[in-house]
């Protein structure tokens, strides 16, 4: 697909259920004060570098974007990460988003987070 929320192929722990991993979708249970992370991991031989959007319900909240320096060097891989706090209301939905959904990741090296970190 040309973009789409970006499914991790390994889900290390979701308390609660909240991530759904068949749509990589986060959907908050509670309202209050969430604590959101992700990084995502790029080959160099990857020849597309993606721009990575956190979306909340289908909005833009974040954006991250690969450095085609990186590729053309050849050194080494390429990561890129955001922390960010946010305010969710029960039933929001968040998910990573990739410009055309060509982000290769390998297990840790790739992540996505979310949790509640004040209650309303």
């Amino acid at each position: 697909p040309a973009s789409g929320p970006f499914k991790f192929d390994r889900v290390a722990r979701n308390d609660g259920n909240n991530y759904d991993a068949s749509l990589g979708i986060y959907t908050a249970p509670y309202p209050g004060t969430y604590m959101i992370s992700y990084k995502m991991y790029l080959t160099t031989v990857q020849t597309v570098h993606p721009i990575i959007n956190l979306k909340i319900n289908g909005v833009s909240f974040d954006t991250i974007a690969f450095d085609e320096q990186i590729r053309q060097s050849g050194y080494g891989d390429n990561t890129r990460s955001s922390t960010l706090t946010v305010r969710l209301d029960v039933g929001d939905r968040v998910w990573v988003e990739t410009s055309s959904n060509r982000v290769y990741h390998l297990y840790s090296k790739s992540f996505f987070s979310a949790a509640l970190i004040y209650p309303e």
